[in-house]
């Protein structure tokens, strides 16, 4: 049998797509209009979680293409460049942490904060706002009750509430692959929520559709990572261990 490298890499795509969950959508937030000016907050639109920590995400990969790359390269959308520009020049004082040593990098990432004026600014230039929440977890790095892991992080809960109190539309869309508590406040100030999981290195221009345009219909989406399946009962973490779909490519 010879692999038809194309295929498999299309198929692969699909699956990332496919394993997306809307848990919530009002006021017709998503799917992302045409013609919509979005601004992007968040520092993992820079900083793609492709997956978990151990061995399974310890693979050589030749491109991971983030959720920003991908927005930005849909000709129907318009991604609020002061924003971007803004975090990127941020992130350069502020690294990725990759932490030293095995299962050592932290399940999440310190955010940027972000000042009411720059927030309020956005709001005026853009009819929409993204707000993407990463996590990982992993081989000898289990998800923990803890902020910054089960829980959102101080700086994750005011992004969320400044974001929220200047848009009239926010979408959440989480970037994890393990459970996360869905319960503070300010996430109900939001109008749609979106788990956008861990597609590996695939999870790239074929994940847009689904919060993008109609190609993709993501009300139709019951295909739940088997780690939702137990989010209902999201206030009490399951026997400490993480939960994780882990599609076979």
């Amino acid at each position: 049998m010879v692999l038809d490298w194309n295929k498999y890499v299309e198929t692969a795509r699909q699956v990332s797509a496919e394993g997306c969950v809307l848990l919530k959508n009002e006021a017709h937030t998503l799917p992302l209009q045409e013609g919509c000016r979005v601004a992007v907050f968040g520092r993992i639109q820079n900083n793609y979680y492709k997956s978990g920590t151990g061995s399974g995400g310890m693979v050589n990969v030749s491109n991971v293409t983030g959720i920003l790359d991908a927005l930005r390269e849909e000709p129907g959308l318009s991604v609020d460049e002061t924003v971007r520009e803004t975090y990127e020049k941020w992130e350069k004082e502020n690294p990725f942490d990759e932490g030293i040593g095995w299962a050592n990098e932290p399940w999440s990432q310190v955010e940027m904060p972000l000042e009411e004026e720059f927030v309020r600014d956005a709001s005026l230039r853009n009819n929409m706002a993204l707000v993407i929440i990463g996590r990982t977890a992993g081989e000898d790095r289990d998800n923990v009750d803890a902020e910054g892991a089960y829980q959102l992080s101080k700086r994750e809960i005011d992004m969320i509430e400044k974001v929220t109190s200047y848009f009239e539309k926010t979408a959440v869309l989480f970037n994890i692959g393990s459970i996360i508590d869905l319960s503070h406040p300010c996430l109900q100030a939001c109008q749609a929520q979106m788990i956008v999981w861990q597609g590996r290195r695939c999870a790239d221009r074929k994940s847009v559709p689904l919060w993008a345009f109609d190609r993709y219909d993501c009300k139709k989406n019951r295909r739940l990572p088997i780690f939702a399946l137990f989010w209902r009962r999201r206030q009490k973490l399951l026997c400490g261990r993480h939960l994780c779909r882990i599609p076979v490519f």
